[in-house]
């Protein structure tokens, strides 16, 4: 596979979640370069090189008409689904290609600007579509969420129109009442990208408290005396615990010389009977909201890419700091106070303090691109790469390689 492939595209991804809050897929964003000829069957064979069967559903999103109309061409109906905005399908090479990829059972995506359906004579070449609310309809269904609308029970108004209706995928949702109206109350297909803030911003006042089923597992895994690895791996896809435990190794309970650092370090000190008490007081406190595991899933994957675009290699302290640094980016979004703040509480290395607090030090350029990969940033990828002397193909197969290894976070931890 040639490497100038991946060389020469941007790269950007959002998750689609599911009624049940777990992975139904993940969308890539593909942004050519300018005058750069992107050879579709490369790209296709590079993606299938990627996925598994473990892998979540991969949807292509294609800035490029010209790379979506041979990558309609020559997909398979077992490969990436492929979404064609209105305008594209304006352009009569890609409404062609719309037709060709359906006879040949590819599923494909409808998209548009906010508050736009996709026209009747065009509703049997697309699967389902990928839906923005317009403004005034965002308000509609949020009034619907609140008291009642079409087909709700409450005290509401006449409706003449609702803008939510099952099995479609619909996205730029700013609130968590929107997304619960979409896929408890409306039967969505998904929902693209999540309102991680105002998930948060639901918990202010209140204390966020760690995933119980995390807690389960890892109680599980220190009761099967699995090895150290595996229970630290386990720590890690929860990073209200992560926070939390190293808090407690150097909380005033524990007379130490010196502070604890790392996760390894404290789960050696105050070894695994200590942990394993520690975890079954946090269980009698413990959080089911399914809301907040979306939140919890973006905070893992920002870590794991961290992790190997810096590529540590052998340096195992090194590669924990690095995931410490992207577990611990965002965590102000869990614990209610500035990051700055909740920082000082931890006695974490200076390069891990330094990136996520004040955005400079060694690790600070691999936050930086692991964040832009993030849409809708990823238009500063470019920029990253070239100011840190980063190769974009590298951040591309990284970012290919995470995505395809992260399936639902209620699996991934097993």
């Amino acid at each position: 596979m040639s490497a100038s492939v991946l060389g020469h595209l941007t790269l950007g991804y959002q998750w689609i979640w599911s009624r049940q809050r777990e992975i139904a897929a993940v969308q890539i964003f593909v942004q050519a370069d300018a005058g750069a000829a992107v050879d579709a069957a490369h790209l296709l064979d590079l993606l299938a090189q990627n996925w598994s069967g473990n892998s979540p559903q991969l949807i292509l999103t294609v800035a490029s008409n010209e790379l979506l109309v041979d990558l309609l061409h020559q997909a398979r109906s077992e490969g990436p689904w492929l979404t064609v905005h209105d305008q594209q399908f304006e352009d009569a090479k890609v409404s062609g290609g719309v037709d060709t990829a359906r006879r040949r059972g590819l599923p494909l995506l409808w998209r548009a600007e906010p508050g736009a359906r996709v026209p009747v004579e065009a509703r049997n070449h697309f699967a389902r579509s990928m839906v923005t609310l317009s403004a005034g309809e965002a308000l509609l269904a949020l009034h619907a969420a609140r008291h009642g609308g079409p087909g709700d029970s409450g005290g509401a108004p006449p409706w003449t129109h609702n803008p939510v209706v099952p099995d479609q995928i619909y996205e730029s949702l700013g609130s968590s009442a929107l997304v619960d109206y979409c896929l408890d109350r409306h039967a969505a297909w998904g929902i693209a990208g999540w309102p991680v803030d105002d998930v948060a911003h639901g918990y202010r006042g209140r204390s966020i408290e760690p995933h119980q089923p995390s807690l389960l597992r890892l109680i599980e895994a220190v009761d099967a005396d699995a090895s150290m690895e595996v229970i630290e791996q386990r720590l890690t896809r929860e990073p209200l615990l992560v926070y939390r435990f190293l808090r407690f190794a150097n909380s005033a309970a524990f007379t130490l010389r010196n502070p604890i650092d790392s996760l390894r370090h404290a789960l050696m000190i105050l070894g695994l009977g200590t942990f394993r008490n520690w975890l079954m007081e946090q269980l009698t406190t413990a959080c089911t909201d399914p809301n907040l595991q979306p939140v919890r899933h973006g905070m893992v994957v920002r870590a794991q890419l961290m992790e190997q675009l810096l590529d540590a290699g052998d340096e195992d302290a090194l590669r924990r700091e690095v995931v410490l640094t992207g577990l611990l980016s965002q965590i102000d979004l869990l614990v209610d106070e500035p990051l700055n703040l909740a920082m000082q509480r931890l006695p974490v290395a200076e390069r891990v303090l330094s990136a996520v607090v004040s955005n400079r030090g060694p690790y600070a350029p691999f936050l930086q691109l692991a964040a832009a990969l993030e849409y809708p940033g990823m238009r500063a990828v470019p920029e990253l790469c070239a100011l840190h002397d980063v190769d974009l193909a590298h951040v591309n197969r990284t970012l290919l390689r995470v995505l395809a290894q992260s399936g639902s976070p209620s699996t991934a931890a097993r």
